[in-house]
C-alpha cells in the first residue's frame, strides 16, 4: 500500500480519484477556513502589481513579514534564477501543512514575485529541481488554489513515477521540446490556440483531468453568472486541451519513430532522477546522415533535418536502461515499445475525451451537467484500468 503523505491527501480530497472520501475526512483541518479574515493573499498580490512597476527585490522580504505574521516560516533563498521564500515544513498554518507533506515526498515549496511575474505563471513545478513555486492565492482562507493543487499533482506522479509498483505514473514522465532547436518552431501537431506549443509533459493529461474535476464541481454549485461563465470558458479550455495534448504527442511520436528508423537520432546520457533506480534518457533529433549519390542527384534531397534539436525525453527503471547500453537495436527497441504503450493509452482516451469537449462546449447556463460528468468519469476510468495493467507489469 502506497505511503499517500499529506500532498496526496490534498489532491485527494479536492479530486475524485479513490480514496476521496477518507481524504476529505483526515484533511479536514488543512481546508477549514481560519476563523479570523485573512487578507494577506491581497497584500502578496499588491507586491507583485509593485514589483511589475518597479522591480525591486526587497518586496521579498516585505513579503516575508507578512507570512510571519500569519504564522507562516519562511527562509529566503536567493540560489536560483529567480529569489525566493522556501516555505518551512513547520508550524500549524494551513500551507506549512501543505509544505511539511511535500517535505515528505522531497519537494520544496516556494513563494517567489520575481518568478511569477517574470514567467507571468500563477504557479509552476521543476521536476529538476522538485520544487513548487506557489501561487498567493493559496495563502488566502479558500486555501489552496486550483493552480496549487495542479502543481502539486505533478510533484505526486513523479514521485510515484520512481516506485517499483508504478508503471502507470511512469509512463506519464514523459515530456518533449522544441526549445533547443536552432529556428524558433512548435512541436508536431501543436495547435497555436494551445499554450503548450514548445513545451508539453504526458503527464498534464493526469494534472489537468484532476483540474477539470475541481473546476465542473465549482460550476455545479456557482450561482454568480459571472464567475458561472468563467468556470465554463476555463472548463471548456481543458476539454480541447486533452484533444490538442494527444495530437502533439503522436505527430511528434511519428517523428521520432521515423528518426529512429533512419537512424537521426543522438542519445543523450542518462540523468539520475529522484531515486538512483530509475533514469531521465533523452533522444535528440541529429543530424541526417550523409546522402548517397541518388539522393542528392535524383531525389534532390539536401543535407538538413528540420527537426534538428526536437527533444524527447522518457523515464526509465534500471533494468531497461542497462538493455539501452547494449547496442542500437536493442535501444531502439526499448524505445520504439515505450512510444506503442503511450500511443494505445491515448487512443482509449481520445472517445471520452473527444465526448467531455463536446459536451462543455454545448452545455448552456440552466442545464444539467450530466453530461460534462459523464464523460469525464469515463475519462477517469479508462485512466484506471490503464493504471492496472500497468502497475501489474511495471
Amino acid at each position: 500500500m502506497r505511503t499517500l503523505g499529506l500532498a496526496f491527501c490534498l489532491i485527494s480530497a479536492m479530486s475524485a480519484l479513490p480514496g476521496a472520501a477518507v481524504a476529505q475526512s483526515s484533511c479536514a483541518r488543512v481546508f477549514t477556513p481560519s476563523s479570523r479574515p485573512q487578507d494577506v493573499a491581497e497584500k502578496l498580490k499588491a507586491l507583485e502589481d509593485i514589483y511589475r512597476a518597479t522591480k525591486n527585490p526587497d518586496l521579498l522580504t516585505n513579503a516575508q513579514g507578512l507570512l510571519a505574521k500569519e504564522g507562516i516560516e519562511t527562509l529566503l533563498d536567493d540560489s536560483r534564477e529567480f529569489p525566493g521564500l522556501i516555505i518551512l515544513p513547520q508550524g500549524d498554518s494551513r500551507i506549512s501543512k501543505i509544505a511539511r507533506g511535500l517535505d515528505r515526498r522531497g519537494v520544496e515549496l516556494r513563494y517567489s514575485i520575481a518568478a511569477l511575474v517574470e514567467k507571468s505563471v500563477h504557479a509552476s513545478y521543476s521536476p529538476w529541481h522538485r520544487t513548487i513555486t506557489m501561487d498567493a492565492a493559496s495563502f488566502g482562507a479558500k486555501g489552496p488554489s486550483p493552480s496549487l493543487l495542479h502543481e502539486i499533482r505533478h510533484a505526486v506522479d513523479a514521485d510515484w513515477a520512481v516506485q517499483t509498483e508504478n508503471g502507470f505514473e511512469r509512463l506519464f514522465q514523459a515530456k518533449i521540446t522544441t526549445r533547443e532547436m536552432e529556428r524558433e518552431a512548435t512541436l508536431p501537431g501543436a495547435v497555436s490556440k494551445n499554450s503548450y506549443t514548445t513545451y508539453f509533459s504526458l503527464d498534464e493529461i493526469l494534472a489537468h483531468r484532476q483540474s477539470a474535476g475541481i473546476a465542473l464541481r465549482r460550476l455545479k454549485r456557482e450561482i454568480d453568472a459571472e464567475k458561472h461563465a468563467n468556470l465554463l470558458r476555463y472548463l471548456q479550455q481543458h476539454a480541447l486541451r486533452f484533444i490538442h495534448f494527444s495530437e502533439s504527442w503522436k505527430a511528434t511520436s511519428r517523428v521520432f519513430e521515423g528518426e529512429l528508423s533512419r537512424r537521426n537520432l543522438a542519445v543523450e546520457p542518462v540523468r539520475h532522477a529522484s531515486s538512483k533506480k530509475y533514469f531521465w534518457v533523452s533522444l535528440i533529433v541529429d543530424e541526417p546522415a550523409s546522402l548517397n549519390w541518388f539522393q542528392k542527384n535524383i531525389l534532390r534531397q539536401t543535407e538538413g533535418n528540420p527537426w534538428q534539436g526536437l527533444r524527447m525525453t522518457l523515464l526509465f527503471n534500471e533494468r531497461d536502461t542497462a538493455v539501452l547500453h547494449r547496442g542500437e537495436k536493442d535501444a531502439q527497441k526499448i524505445f520504439l515499445k515505450r512510444l506503442e504503450k503511450i500511443d494505445v493509452l491515448l487512443g482509449a482516451l481520445e472517445a471520452p475525451a473527444r465526448e467531455f469537449y463536446e459536451a462543455t462546449m454545448t452545455f448552456k447556463p440552466g442545464q444539467s451537467t450530466e453530461r460534462m460528468e459523464n464523460a469525464l468519469r469515463d475519462l477517469h476510468r479508462a485512466l484506471a484500468e490503464h493504471r492496472r495493467d500497468l502497475d501489474r507489469m511495471g
